[in-house]
């Protein structure tokens, strides 16, 4: 359990990438093993060409402890979660905003989109999905 109180209904954790670039996972994925937990990685917004190699190696080493899904946060994510072997699930940050922008993500091979913040409730519910999930971030602070 993640506390005295429960696991709250979680079945998935997304983490920071940076955190394979130490040991500061270690910790984290007691508790996610300890509770039964799938888990994934969140990429950073931004990487330079000269940074692919290690996320690269971030994101196998990410695999190798279990990892099921990694969180692209733009399009250029897309092939090296791909050969990485990770689930692909789009971030914020794509401003999914649309009923094509979906389409064009179940057409990469994502199964789950992060819909953008700025739509209203009605367009959301009435967006059409494509066949994939979508989720909404519905409290906390946007980067």
């Amino acid at each position: 359990m993640l506390s005295k109180y429960g696991n709250y209904g979680i079945e998935s954790v997304c983490i920071p990438l940076g955190m394979f670039t130490n040991n500061l996972y270690t910790g984290i994925l007691n508790i996610i093993n300890r509770n039964n937990l799938k888990f994934g990685v969140k990429l950073p917004r931004v990487v330079f060409t000269k940074e692919e190699e290690k996320l690269s190696e971030l994101l196998e080493k990410a695999k190798e402890n279990g990892a099921s899904y990694a969180v692209a946060e733009n399009i250029g994510h897309v092939s090296t979660i791909k050969k990485a072997g990770l689930v692909l699930y789009a971030g914020a940050a794509m401003n999914i905003f649309n009923s094509y922008s979906v389409k064009q993500c179940a057409e990469l091979g994502f199964e789950s989109v992060t819909l953008s913040s700025e739509l209203l409730t009605a367009q959301m519910r009435d967006m059409e999905k494509h066949g994939i999930k979508t989720a909404v971030i519905a409290s906390g602070c946007l980067e």
